[in-house]
């Protein structure tokens, strides 16, 4: 087997980026992918008649520079188009149900003056807030953007406590941020969907507010990009649109061959052993894994520094959203839509996840003819009784936000953490490659000592979610895992 110049472990949507670049820049890439399917998290899964998306709700925090780097139009996926035909960010719906009137639902849209008005009919002190708010995540967007695709250091870290805004922002959580701007329930309950979606955290969590900074910036619009999700019948067009890139700049892609070992000796890689059983040698791997997958599971402890190993042994990895695939009922047109009553009920259905237990009073996203609930930790998923009874309470709560009847269950599908754990070989199901905590985060990204992209194994690259600077579908971890590995090649290290 003719040895590439770097081995991609797993076609996630990272993978394929880091792929597509590095072979557009003339390096030999070959990607092996355990699954038939192609796109891991961000992939597809059959749901009855057609193919749903499996775990991602929106695509619209790729970065417009990648897709067109990669030339995604050409293959079939049209960002701009799409994102032209959006219009809105995210709405909230109140679980208490449609009786509430008008003070049932907000839509939070794109453009600034429909979304003013939007707020005003909720509160007008909001509506008056807004466009200051906006202005102030304007002007941190440039500088946040810059710390998401600069490889992390302590100096670059630092340098945020000299910019007063930007550490309120970064540092403070959900609940104290939004409540200095805000005063609507409704208002701060969206926006707080908005950066917890899939995460595990709660809004009391400290350094939640960087991860709406997180969703806000980073895209050719400006602040308030639209969510782009994909619809009813084409499905997997942006996962197919991305191997088609990596093919065409000359990625070789191996899918139902997933590698089982990193051959490693003296701390550094010496090739990957393959399913089969065969060995393949290669100066760079990048591996889309997480970190506890990569380095415990596949190079082992023995090959690590004892340092190491304690602290990835300590990650905080475990996932607890819960997709439903089939709802029936609610408004299918106008994108994603939170469902929950305000911060206050959103924290404490984290606080039953905290104790170990299934949440009594989960909040949702719900999102073309899908929901993804929070929280349902994945060590809770082997009690039939306890998931059952959350499955419940999740219909329960999509019944009262769009007042119609979800008695019909036929066409539903679950998916939960031990279906990430199953699908990707994730980490006790974490769907973001591990908590997106602040101790978790930028410098501290993949592990203390080994940030961006870098482990303790020479030649062994991270450059999925698990790696800076985290998860969601920005392509920026696979991106920075190609620059990395691009730079050393022609350094010749």
């Amino acid at each position: 087997m003719k040895q590439p110049d770097v081995i991609v472990l797993g076609a996630g949507h990272n993978g394929l980026v880091a792929a597509g670049l590095l072979a557009k820049a003339g390096v030999s890439v070959t990607i092996y992918e355990r699954r038939a399917e192609l796109g891991g998290l961000a992939g597809t899964i059959d749901s009855g008649s057609e193919k749903a998306s499996f775990a991602a709700t929106d695509f619209g925090l790729f970065r417009s520079d990648l897709a067109e780097t990669l030339e995604l139009a050409r293959h079939g996926w049209d960002v701009e188009a799409r994102r032209a035909a959006a219009s809105e960010l995210i709405g909230w719906r109140s679980n208490s149900g449609p009786k509430m009137g008008r003070q049932h639902e907000l839509r939070l849209f794109c453009d600034v003056a429909r979304l003013i008005d939007a707020v005003a009919q909720h509160s007008r002190h909001d509506a008056a807030q807004m466009p200051r708010f906006l202005e102030t995540v304007d002007r941190l967007s440039s500088r946040f953007e810059e710390l998401l695709r600069t490889p992390p250091s302590f100096s670059g870290a630092a340098s945020i406590a000299r910019e007063p805004e930007l550490m309120r922002f970064v540092s403070a959580s959900l609940e104290d941020l939004l409540g200095w701007w805000f005063e609507s329930h409704a208002l701060k309950a969206a926006l707080a969907g908005l950066a917890l979606q899939n995460t595990g955290l709660g809004p009391r969590h400290e350094g939640t507010g960087w991860l709406l900074l997180y969703q806000l910036s980073g895209t050719r619009e400006g602040l308030l990009r639209p969510a782009l999700l994909e619809k009813s019948g084409e499905s997997g067009q942006f996962i197919g649109a991305l191997a088609a890139a990596a093919r065409s700049a000359g990625a070789v892609i191996h899918n139902r061959l997933g590698a089982k070992a990193i051959k490693t000796r003296s701390s550094r890689q010496r090739g990957v052993v393959l399913d089969d059983g065969s060995v393949v040698e290669s100066p760079w791997v990048i591996s889309t894994l997480d970190a506890p997958a990569t380095l415990l599971g596949l190079v082992g402890a023995p090959h690590l520094p004892v340092r190491s190993v304690r602290i990835l042994r300590r990650l905080r990895m475990e996932g607890s959203t819960v997709r439903l695939l089939g709802v029936g009922g609610g408004d299918q047109e106008t994108g994603r839509s939170v469902i929950a009553s305000d911060l206050d009920e959103m924290q404490r259905a984290q606080d039953w996840a905290k104790r170990g237990k299934a949440s009594v009073n989960p909040w949702l996203i719900s999102a073309n003819g899908s929901a993804n609930a929070h929280y349902l930790p994945h060590s809770v998923c082997d009690d039939r009784g306890a998931v059952v009874e959350f499955q419940k309470t999740v219909r329960r709560t999509l019944e009262r936000a769009w007042g119609t009847s979800t008695d019909d269950s036929s066409g539903e599908q679950w998916l939960s953490p031990q279906d990430w754990r199953a699908h990707v070989g994730a980490t006790d199901g974490a769907e973001t490659g591990g908590w997106m905590t602040l101790d978790q985060s930028l410098v501290l990204r993949p592990l203390s000592g080994y940030s961006g992209t870098a482990t303790p194994i020479k030649g062994l690259l991270l450059g999925g979610a698990a790696a800076h600077p985290g998860g969601g579908v920005t392509g920026l971890p696979g991106a920075a895992a190609a620059t990395a590995a691009l730079g050393r090649i022609e350094r010749q290290e």
